[in-house]
């Protein structure tokens, strides 16, 4: 039988590939446009939308690769879909182990380094989610549940790069 996925190394690889260049893409190419998809500064929240984006990307590969040979094409979409929603939420305890564990890091290079490594952490991780919910039968709730999660999640990545969000993560909300 053949297979209908990437193995989780060739897939962790793209994921790489396509995080770094919609990292650099806004760089390259400035625009509205380029702007959605692409990191428009280094903030976590711009890193965990490329890795949204990212993921998003190679999906949509990886359905264009095996389409022809996937026995539950609407499964495949569900459980893309709930994995795009944890997917940049998994970049939160990555990226921010150097700020648990380490304090600060104080070269550029280790802090690049350091950033790599979490995102790899970050691709095998919610690769590795993805594969076991490859294997849950998605009940009617939870097909519905991935849908709304994952437009909400989309609309918000792009609604926020043209307009933040008045709550922050760490900050008190004005007027607290």
């Amino acid at each position: 039988m053949r297979p209908e996925r990437f193995p989780l190394w060739v897939k962790v690889l793209i994921l790489q590939v396509a995080f770094l260049l919609l990292h650099f893409l806004y760089d390259w190419l400035p625009g509205p446009l380029t702007a959605i998809f692409s990191g428009t500064n280094e903030s976590i929240y711009q890193h965990m939308k490329v890795a949204f984006f990212a993921y998003v990307l190679v999906s949509l590969i990886e359905y264009a690769v095996f389409a022809k040979r996937l026995e539950r094409r609407a499964h495949f979409f569900h459980v893309r879909g709930l994995t795009a929603v944890l997917f940049p939420l998994l970049v939160i305890p990555w990226y921010y182990t150097s700020a648990a564990y380490f304090v600060k890091i104080e070269t550029v290079f280790l802090e690049i380094l350091f950033a790599n490594v979490a995102t790899l952490l970050n691709s095998i991780s919610g690769v590795l989610i993805e594969q076991h919910l490859e294997k849950v039968v998605f009940g009617r709730g939870l097909k519905w549940c991935s849908a709304a999660l994952f437009i909400i999640t989309l609309s918000e990545f792009i609604i926020f790069t043209y307009r933040l969000p008045w709550l922050d993560v760490f900050a008190n909300p004005p007027g607290w």
